[in-house]
């Protein structure tokens, strides 16, 4: 298995703000089923099969539930970018297929990146927060940017926009850690939002025990790959990177037991967030 620093199938894309820092196997590998879930908030259907992707359903603005269909490939992954006034489709293509898409918040000159959730095949559910606007849609699970299929859509000022339901619990990613709960319960509605000014994500490695957690985040906060590898036992993606502000809330079906929620994006001297303390033991009960 390569270097969680190294060449993982997102990472070795151009558009680093799509970094998974655990390698395409590992992550494909240990990907929990789909969370399944209905909700009375508009509906935004995004479809991917691979070779396209579309975006349908109520496009209005406030809160969404995004229902993520995958068919034709193992694994999806949705990217939402709000672009900028004036910015068009084609300015942020030939960005993500340039040298400066390497520096993941270098795409706020032309945007936010304000979803980005993996999907198995089937449907899943992640509810979130859409503003008025032009977007492209992305589905970043394979090959490098220039690659992606994508599609542009437009979301229209919703005359009274719908409000996110109240999550159970929150967990917000920062510069650079993570706050709020610590104790998670299988079902529970919770909340992943970046309130963090530069790019995060929010992605939980599983441990056999506290104990291992613990040697987990210490080996995280020390650079030490080779031992995250050999005590990981799975792994899930909570929320991929995102833009300072977005936000995403999911009924967490992932495995009981001991959890470390780590982020794997760089600093600009070329540290993983890891390091500078996005590591954080967290348990999830039945």
């Amino acid at each position: 298995m390569e270097s969680t620093k190294g060449g993982t199938r997102k990472r070795r894309a151009a558009m680093a703000m799509v970094a998974a820092g655990m390698t395409a196997a590992f992550a494909a590998s240990s990907l929990l089923p789909a969370t399944a879930g209905t909700s009375s908030l508009p509906k935004l259907k995004v479809a991917m099969d691979g070779s396209s992707i579309t975006v349908g359903g109520a496009e209005v603005s406030g809160a969404n539930n995004v229902v993520l269909t995958v068919t034709n490939e193992r694994m999806g992954d949705a990217i939402l970018f709000h672009l900028r006034s004036g910015v068009s489709e084609a300015k942020l293509l030939n960005f993500l297929s340039s040298r400066a898409a390497q520096d993941p918040n270098a795409a706020s000159r032309y945007g936010s990146i304000v979803f980005d959730a993996e999907a198995r095949q089937g449907k899943s559910h992640v509810q979130t927060m859409l503003s008025p606007g032009n977007y492209v849609a992305l589905d970043g699970a394979s090959g490098p940017p220039s690659s992606w299929p994508h599609t542009s859509f437009t979301i229209t000022k919703a005359s009274t926009p719908a409000q996110l339901p109240t999550p159970d619990s929150r967990v917000k990613a920062i510069e650079f850690g993570f706050r709020g709960s610590k104790e998670l319960k299988r079902g529970q509605l919770v909340r992943f939002k970046n309130k963090g000014w530069v790019v995060h994500m929010v992605v939980a490695i599983k441990a056999r025990n506290l104990s291992e957690a613990r040697e987990i985040r210490h080996a995280l906060k020390t650079g030490n790959d080779r031992k995250v590898r050999r005590l990981a036992v799975g792994f899930h993606s909570f929320m991929d990177p995102v833009s300072h502000g977005a936000v995403q809330q999911e009924h967490v079906y992932v495995g009981s037991g001991y959890w470390v929620l780590a982020c794997f994006m760089d600093t600009q001297d070329g540290r993983e967030h890891t390091q500078l303390g996005m590591e954080r033991v967290i348990h999830v009960s039945k």
